[in-house]
Parts: C-alpha cells; sequence; structure tokens
C-alpha cells in the first residue's frame, strides 16, 4: 500500500458515501486517478501517512469513517478521533447481534411510530448517536420499518439523507442475518415491541 493507493481508495469510499461511485459496478478501481496528478497534490503526504498507519485495513478504516461522516477531509483521518470511530465500528461489527440487541434494549413499540412529517424515536436516537447506523440497518433488513418511515417522510431531507447512507451502506456491510435477526427478534418479543411489519 502507498500514497496512491490509498488516495485511490480515499476517492472511491467519498464518492460512493456521496452517492457518486456504483462499488458493485466499478469495485474499488478507477483508471481516471493518475499518478501524476496525485504527485503534484500538496496533501499527498498524508495519503503516503495514511498508507502507512492502514496499510492491512485502509478499506475498512475508510468504510468506518465515511459511513459516520462522508465530508471527512484526509487530514480528518489522521486525527485520533478517526482511529477511535474505526475501533468502535470494528468492535460493533465483530459482536452485531450484542450491539444491536443492547441499542434495542430501552425501545419500545412509541419508538418506531413515525406520524406524517414526524422523525420517529428510533431515528432521532440515531442522529442522536444513541444507537447506531448498523441497528437501524439490521432493522430495516428485518422489517418494513423503511418503507413505512418513507411514506411518512417523503421530501424530509434529514430522513432522505438517513436512508441514502443506509441503502449505500447496505452494498458494502454484509453480516449474518439469520444469526442477527433472531437475536434480534427474540429482543423485540422481550420488549413487547409488536412490529406487524417484520418479514
Amino acid at each position: 500500500m502507498n500514497g496512491f493507493e490509498a488516495y485511490k481508495l480515499y476517492v472511491i469510499y467519498k464518492l460512493f458515501f456521496a452517492g457518486n461511485w456504483d462499488v458493485k459496478k466499478y469495485g474499488t478501481k478507477s483508471s481516471r486517478l493518475k499518478q501524476e496528478t496525485f504527485e503534484t497534490r500538496p496533501d499527498r503526504w498524508m495519503f503516503e501517512k495514511l498508507a502507512k498507519q492502514h496499510k492491512h485495513d485502509l478499506s475498512l478504516f475508510l468504510i468506518a469513517n465515511f459511513s459516520t461522516n462522508p465530508d471527512l477531509h484526509v487530514s480528518d483521518l489522521l486525527e485520533d478521533e478517526a482511529v477511535e470511530r474505526h475501533k468502535d465500528w470494528t468492535r460493533r461489527r465483530e459482536s452485531l447481534s450484542y450491539t444491536v440487541a443492547k441499542e434495542l434494549a430501552s425501545m419500545t413499540n412509541e419508538d418506531f411510530h413515525a406520524g406524517r412529517g414526524q422523525h420517529p424515536r428510533a431515528l432521532q436516537k440515531y442522529l442522536g448517536r444513541k444507537i447506531s447506523l448498523e441497528s437501524l440497518l439490521v432493522l430495516f433488513d428485518l422489517t418494513n420499518i423503511d418503507k413505512k418511515w418513507q411514506e411518512n417522510l417523503k421530501g424530509d431531507r434529514v430522513w432522505n439523507n438517513v436512508f441514502d447512507r443506509i441503502n449505500r451502506y447496505r452494498e458494502i456491510y454484509s453480516y449474518d442475518q439469520a444469526k442477527v435477526f433472531d437475536v434480534v427478534r427474540n429482543k423485540l418479543v422481550d420488549n413487547n415491541i409488536k412490529l406487524d411489519y417484520i418479514v
């Protein structure tokens, strides 16, 4: 991994999370990004440093950070906060069933209700960083709740941004659905949450 390779991954994941790159179609390679152009960048040393620090896991590091904030600059990725985001993301990923069950523990039916033009409490909890993007993704995969929210929040800019982010994230984030769904269903039952739109 060198600085130019790090730069290419940075650009591709940044474009992907902004909705301007199709990872399924084009993967993580781009012939449009040229070494000569990279060499003229004043910030190329940052990409060299990024490549050195994350030579074995740069893709995962970028996914962890851009899924939280797609507007991060390369300089932001050299900060301790970016390393902490990656550690937190890795912990959530390695114990996804536990994470989702824990985040759902205090939720009730009311948290999932979306009145017309009103953000459901579950969405507010995500925006307030009380539940993770992964928990919303699992709930959306397990239920049709996102379709219900989409009906009631049509045209809402905040919801549209979250919905787009989750749909993009879904393309590159994989997990053992059978295992996670089993744990989440049990937690929903334990909390007496009746989501009649569970698939």
